[in-house]
């Protein structure tokens, strides 16, 4: 699909996208790290895009992908914000290195136990599922 296409589709559905990074710098090589989020260092955050988005679309409930970026929007972008009546949802990373960190949780090691054949990636998959609506 083209981007104009998918921004269609996003409105038609009343989703936003965007990321809490304006601007950002890798540190090293992303090779020798696993493309991991302390590697990255954030030289400008996407303040003006993000209350654009939260203030023309009334959005009322925010996603996160990662606890990484719920702190930083928390931290650096929330207190700057206009809009402040809006819930929050912090969802697991679905980052190849945070599947191996949740691998050893007890709630993973029984979805795993329950439904043999999958993957740390499927628990991942299943919370998405669960906590994102309907489309």
């Amino acid at each position: 699909q083209s981007l104009s296409a998918k921004k269609q589709l996003f409105i038609k559905l009343g989703i936003a996208i965007t990321d809490v990074a304006g601007v950002i710098r890798r540190k090293s090589d992303n090779r020798k790290l696993f493309c991991k989020d302390i590697n990255l260092e954030i030289r400008q955050f996407n303040l003006e895009e993000i209350n654009k988005i939260i203030l023309t679309h009334l959005i009322k409930k925010i996603y996160f992908t990662s606890q990484f970026v719920e702190e930083v929007f928390r931290n650096e972008i929330q207190p700057v914000i206009t809009v402040k009546d809006f819930q929050t949802t912090t969802l697991r990373s679905p980052s190849p290195i945070a599947a191996i960190v949740y691998s050893t949780r007890q709630d993973v090691i029984e979805f795993l136990k329950d439904n043999p054949g999958k993957k740390t990636f499927d628990f991942i998959v299943n919370q998405y599922e669960t906590e994102l609506p309907k489309l």
